[in-house]
């Protein structure tokens, strides 16, 4: 009786550290998930106020570069929702990496001009960096209509900006 219960104490304890290493190696690389959205500076003030819009179907990527030759070793493009957000997943074992959140393309013809400030954003795709949960959030990113809108005057003085 006590050789059949060590016999099965020793499968229950070989299981369990089957099971340990099998969950080590799947989490070795879990997968992240990089979110943001992208707007359309409706008064071409180079940033977000309360007349910007979402941009739907507005093209961005996730590009990784290496920190040495700078050279593009990893990129995935994804398009925004009607709301102008985005959801990129990628695996967290870039750690060594440059990774930034980069827009491509708008497909609204009045608002298409890339903000030189907010047009990419860093994002830190380890697991291994005091962030516990799978999300990244990336700034939002923005493109600039080719014409004012009515009424950016009154925002821009609201905002405690004088001279629009």
């Amino acid at each position: 009786m006590a050789k059949a219960t060590q016999f099965a104490a020793a499968i229950a304890t070989a299981i369990c550290f089957s099971s340990l290493v099998g969950s080590a190696v799947a989490n070795s690389h879990p997968t992240l998930f990089v979110e943001g959205r992208v707007y359309c500076d409706q008064c071409r003030a180079q940033f977000e106020t309360k007349l910007s819009e979402p941009v739907e179907s507005a093209t961005v990527a996730l590009e990784c570069r290496t920190r040495d030759t700078e050279e593009v070793v990893y990129t995935h493009e994804v398009e925004t929702d009607k709301n102008g957000a985005y959801m990129i997943p990628a695996e967290s074992g870039h750690a060594e990496l440059i990774c930034e959140v980069v827009l491509v393309r708008s497909p609204d013809e009045e608002c298409n001009e890339i903000i030189a400030g907010a047009s990419r954003a860093r994002i830190v795709l380890s697991t291994n960096s005091g962030v516990a949960e799978p999300v990244r959030h990336a700034n939002a990113l923005g493109f600039m209509a080719k014409e004012a809108v009515a009424g950016c005057d009154k925002v821009l003085e609201d905002m405690g900006i004088n001279e629009v």
